[in-house]
């Protein structure tokens, strides 16, 4: 199994083909098209990769800057969404260097990208929180609205943050910042129990699969967070 900064570098199509069968049953999209009313605003999203979550909201929304710090996600993601390439611009910009980006923007979002940055600087944890929150509303237009979109579980039987690093942050956002949140199925669904397995398998690793060849199913059980802050 390849690490998760190895996949980002090199692996946008193995990262594509997973994402490709989360939620299914749209829960995600419908609750933020249903709660965030993009129309005609602009975006700023961080950790855009190959533009999961941006699908969700750029029919709607006049224009975004998709920012990531893998120009090799980028790339994908402008291939995957070359059908709004009118409304998008793209950057290599890492999360921490968030409050170096200039503009401002109605909503600035970001998926499955701020948890990463959190772990891998856990040691000083609070910090980091508070140089993405801060960079983040200091690129919003007055009223707007931040958007975090995180993992609350996968192959599980019931939502919760993953790791204590995660829990911490999501903590943190709730009390410190004061951001609400909502969690929400996106069951992954695959072809058949194989597919599953292998396609899941190699981003999660074997030992986070356990269960999935006895279970014999092509669904997989996954928990989405959304946090949200309005100015």
């Amino acid at each position: 199994m390849p690490t998760m900064k190895e996949i980002y570098q090199h692996h946008a199509d193995a990262y594509d083909e997973l994402v490709s069968h989360e939620d299914y049953e749209k829960n995600l999209s419908r609750f933020l098209l249903q709660h965030f009313d993009f129309s005609g605003k602009s975006v700023i999203e961080m950790g855009a990769g190959t533009g999961r979550l941006t699908a969700l909201y750029i029919e709607q929304a006049a224009r975004a800057l998709c920012c990531d710090g893998s120009s090799h996600m980028l790339q994908r993601g402008e291939e995957n969404l070359a059908s709004y390439r009118d409304k998008l611009a793209f950057r290599v910009c890492d999360n921490l260097d968030v409050g170096e980006l200039e503009g401002k923007a109605d909503y600035v979002v970001e998926g499955w990208s701020f948890g990463h940055t959190v772990i891998d600087h856990f040691e000083r944890a609070e910090q980091i929180v508070e140089q993405l929150v801060m960079g983040c509303r200091r690129l919003l237009v007055e009223g707007g609205t931040l958007i975090f979109v995180e993992t609350m579980g996968s192959n599980r039987e019931e939502a919760g943050p993953p790791r204590e690093e995660l829990a911490h942050f999501y903590e943190l956002l709730e009390h410190r910042y004061g951001f609400q949140r909502e969690v929400l199925r996106t069951d992954y669904r695959f072809a058949s129990p194989e597919e599953a397995f292998r396609v899941f398998s190699f981003f999660f690793g074997e030992q986070h699969c356990q269960g999935l060849v006895e279970r014999n199913s092509s669904i997989i059980k996954e928990y989405t967070g959304v946090w949200y802050w309005r100015g």
